[in-house]
């Protein structure tokens, strides 16, 4: 795009072209700056004595290069380096100061957007197209799974670590107790669930494509192939009406307590689902909502609610196909005495029972519940 007159675009130039070169223009600035900060960083800790996470003196003699995928684009700079002899290892005092790994290539901006783009999307290969589409970030999918098997690991070492610091705890102090620094709420509520989904094994599937492709290609092996997938795929439909008949209800898949059914063990697995709701709630001397709620006296929606927990009748499911009537619960109208919500977090796992409820029983402990005037657990029975 040139410019005409006094630096205006000539007649005709669309906003497309004129933000094109806007935006390159502002990413090529970005990435001046910073290279030039990095630089310049780099050269103030040349040859200053430092220390090794080990406590060793390390003393910074070379420099190594490093490239950093950033928000806007690619920066390079050579940061200086050192060798700690206890940990027979390369030290980079740069990367410790700013909170990186020595081997991270990818900017605490970009590696969020990788995990939220991988979590999100279906596949690492999607996950990969949004990135590329959205945020103009060329990110491979096999490193988008490192990057989320690797903080992954660390989440769960980390929430690992808390549960075992949690049961070295007094029972009085696991009860009524409250970590230093943490303001216990008002009102603290905990909710579970529990439920089944249907996974396949792809890891499995991977290798039977795999070890078909190592074979010779002949007309014997390919029958036989064919007939090992049409025994496979039926022999997945008997399992799943078998599943669905019965209702899965004879053992839960994944549970270390409960012993599984081959044929589901392979198709069905358990999920535990927790949360926790940190409320705000006034003391009144009186009841704020003396009368009955208004949901409750609409006699169209409450045999709906009632065919919900699993205690209606004929009548009841006559009544719930009706149309409701407009009520406080279905416009979102506050009730008056009802507590505010305030934070909202999630713990979910496909461990045991056993497990899980020490992970959401570390994690209410984390957040302050223990200690809270007003403490609520609910669970919400499978139908």
């Amino acid at each position: 795009m040139r410019c005409t007159g006094k630096g205006a675009p000539p007649i005709g130039t669309r906003f497309t072209e004129v933000e094109d070169v806007g935006v390159e223009v502002g990413d090529s600035l970005a990435r001046v700056v910073m290279q030039l900060a990095m630089e310049r960083q780099s050269s103030t800790m040349a040859g200053m004595p430092c220390q090794c996470t080990c406590g060793s003196p390390v003393t910074t003699s070379e420099s190594e290069p490093r490239v950093m995928t950033t928000r806007r684009g690619e920066i390079g700079w050579n940061e200086p380096s050192g060798h700690c002899s206890p940990c027979r290892r390369a030290f980079f005092p740069q990367a410790q100061a700013l909170g990186l790994r020595p081997d991270e290539t990818q900017s605490p901006g970009v590696l969020w957007k990788m995990i939220r783009a991988a979590v999100r999307c279906g596949s690492y290969r999607e996950a990969s197209q949004e990135l590329e589409e959205s945020a103009e970030l060329c990110i491979q999918p096999k490193t988008l799974e490192r990057a989320v098997r690797r903080l992954g690991g660390e989440r769960v070492d980390q929430r690992d670590a808390e549960v075992e610091a949690w049961k070295q705890l007094p029972l009085p102090v696991q009860q009524r107790g409250c970590p230093e620094g943490k303001v216990a709420p008002t009102v603290a509520v905990v909710q579970f669930d529990c439920g089944r989904m249907l996974i396949r094994d792809r890891k499995a599937k991977c290798n039977a494509a795999k070890n078909v492709a190592a074979k010779s290609v002949s007309l014997e092996n390919v029958a036989e192939q064919v007939a090992e997938t049409l025994a496979e795929q039926e022999a997945d439909r008997e399992a799943l009406a078998e599943a669905e008949e019965k209702g899965a209800s004879e053992t839960i898949p994944g549970d270390k307590n409960t012993v599984e059914n081959p044929s589901r063990s392979r198709y069905w697995r358990d999920d535990k689902v927790g949360v926790l709701l940190t409320m705000h709630s006034e003391e009144h001397e009186s009841d704020p909502c003396p009368d009955i709620p208004v949901t409750f006296l609409d006699r169209q929606r409450t045999p709906k609610l009632v065919q919900e927990l699993g205690h209606s009748s004929g009548g009841a499911r006559e009544a719930a196909q009706q149309p409701a009537t407009t009520d406080t619960a279905a416009t979102g109208t506050h009730r008056p005495g009802a507590p505010e919500p305030l934070v909202k977090s999630v713990v979910a796992s496909r461990a045991c029972s056993a497990v899980f409820g020490a992970i959401l029983a570390a994690a209410a402990w984390c957040r302050g519940f223990a200690g809270a005037r007003a403490r609520h657990s609910l669970r919400m029975e499978p139908q």
